[in-house]
C-alpha cells in the first residue's frame, strides 16, 4: 500500500500517520515471510537434486556391476557385444540387399525347427533339417525342440539390450509418477490456500457490514479542502460520517483481530495464525480498493451476502460461486436445540395462560 501525503494540520495527521507505519509493518512482516518461503523451497529443490544426483549415482555403480557380471560369466564386454551386433546387422543389410531371396528362405526356415533333440530315450537322438545348416551367427531367432519342447534361441547382445531399455522405462515411469505426485500435492496446497483466503474474506465481509451498519445515522464530521484561505482559515462543512471516508477507516482498523475474535469458536486454534495471515495480506494488498467500495457501494450493499460477493468474487477473485454458495448456507441446529426451544414457548404459553385466568377471576 503507498502512502499518502497528509498534511499536518488535519486533525486526524498523527491517527493517519499511525496507519501508514502499521501498514509498512504488515508489508515488511510479509515480504519477510515471502523471503522464508521461497527459502524453504530453495533448500528442498537443493535436496530433491541432491537426491536424484545421488540415484543416478547407485544407477551407474549398479550398470558398471552388471557388465562386470556379464563380462566374467561369458568373457565379452557388453559394449563388445553391442558393436558386433551392429557390425553384424550392418553386414546383413548389404547381404540382403545383393541376395534377397536366401532371406526369405531363412524367414520361412525361422517359422521351422532347425534341430530335434530327444533325451527321453536309450540313445540321444539328434537330427536336423536337410536343407538348413547350423551356422553360429545365424542362429538369432532359431528354433529347437528339445523333449518336444520348443525352445527360440536369443542373441545376448539383444536380449541385454531389452532389459536395459526396460530398465529405462521403468525409471523413466517412476519419474513421471514422482513428478505428478509433486503436481498434485502443489494442487492441493493451492486448493487449501484458495479455501483459507475465500473462507478468510468471507468472514472479513460480514464483520465489515455489522460494524458499517452499527454507525450512528446522525453523526456528521467536519470535512474541508486542503486549500486554506488568505486569513488562514480552511473552509469546513458538516456531513454524516456514513458519507466519508473516515467511517470506512475505522472499520478496517484492527479487522482482522475483530474477526479473529468473532469466528472463535468456529475457527480451530491450530488454524487461527492460517485466517490471521490471510486477512493481513488481504487487507494489506487491497486496503484502498476497499475503502473505496465501501464509499460508493454501501449503500447498493443490503446484506453481508452481497458485500462478499462484491469483494470476494468480483473485485478479487478469492472465491467462486459456488464456494460462496456452501459457506453461506445456514448450519442446521441440533435436534436437541429445537426441541429445547419448543419446550420453552410451551411453558410460556401455558404461563401466559394461566396468568390470564387468574386475571379473569381477580375480575370477577
Amino acid at each position: 500500500m503507498q502512502r499518502r501525503s497528509v498534511p499536518r494540520t488535519d486533525p486526524r495527521y498523527n491517527q493517519l500517520r499511525s496507519k501508514n507505519n502499521d501498514s509498512v509493518k504488515k508489508s515488511r512482516e510479509k515480504s519477510r515471510r515471502e523471503r522464508d518461503e521461497t527459502m524453504e523451497s530453495i533448500n528442498q529443490l537443493e535436496e530433491e537434486n541432491q537426491e536424484l544426483s545421488e540415484r543416478i549415482r547407485i544407477l551407474k555403480q549398479e550398470y558398471e556391476q552388471l557388465q562386470d557380471l556379464f563380462k566374467q560369466h561369458t568373457g565379452i564386454s557388453i559394449n563388445e557385444a553391442l558393436s558386433s551386433q551392429i557390425n553384424s546387422t550392418s553386414n546383413s543389410t548389404l547381404t540382403s540387399s545383393i541376395q534377397p531371396k536366401p532371406i526369405e528362405e531363412s524367414k520361412q526356415n525361422t517359422s521351422k525347427p532347425i534341430l530335434k533333440i530327444n533325451t527321453d530315450e536309450d540313445k540321444t537322438n539328434v537330427t536336423t533339417s536337410s536343407d538348413t545348416q547350423l551356422d553360429p551367427n545365424s542362429l538369432d531367432g532359431a528354433i529347437v525342440i528339445i523333449n518336444g519342447v520348443q525352445y527360440k534361441i536369443m542373441n545376448s547382445s539383444v536380449y541385454i539390450l531389452c532389459i536395459l531399455f526396460f530398465i529405462f522405462i521403468q525409471l523413466v515411469k517412476n519419474q513421471e509418477t514422482s513428478s505428478a505426485d509433486n503436481n498434485n500435492n502443489n494442487n492441493n496446497n493451492r486448493r487449501k490456500k484458495q479455501d483459507f483466503y475465500c473462507s478468510a474474506c468471507k468472514s472479513m465481509s460480514e464483520t465489515i457490514f455489522r460494524d458499517m451498519n452499527n454507525a450512528d445515522p446522525n453523526e456528521r464530521v467536519q470535512v474541508g479542502s486542503y486549500r486554506v484561505d488568505g486569513h488562514g482559515h480552511q473552509k469546513l462543512k458538516d456531513v454524516p460520517i456514513i458519507e466519508t471516508r473516515y467511517h470506512p477507516e475505522n472499520v478496517l482498523e484492527n479487522l482482522c483481530s475483530k474477526f479473529i475474535n468473532d469466528a472463535r469458536e468456529v475457527i480451530p486454534g491450530s488454524l487461527k495464525n492460517i485466517y490471521e495471515h490471510a486477512c493481513d495480506d488481504i487487507l494489506e494488498e487491497h486496503h484502498d480498493s476497499l475503502i473505496d467500495l465501501l464509499v460508493t457501494q454501501n449503500k447498493n450493499a443490503q446484506t453481508s451476502r452481497q458485500l462478499a460477493e462484491l469483494f470476494c468474487v468480483e473485485l478479487n477473485q478469492y472465491c467462486k460461486a459456488d464456494q460462496l454458495d456452501e459457506l453461506f448456507k445456514p448450519t442446521p441446529t441440533p435436534p436437541s436445540i429445537v426441541e429445547e426451544k419448543q419446550n420453552e414457548q410451551n411453558t410460556e404459553e401455558e404461563e401466559e395462560k394461566e396468568k390470564a385466568k387468574e386475571e379473569d377471576k381477580n375480575e370477577l
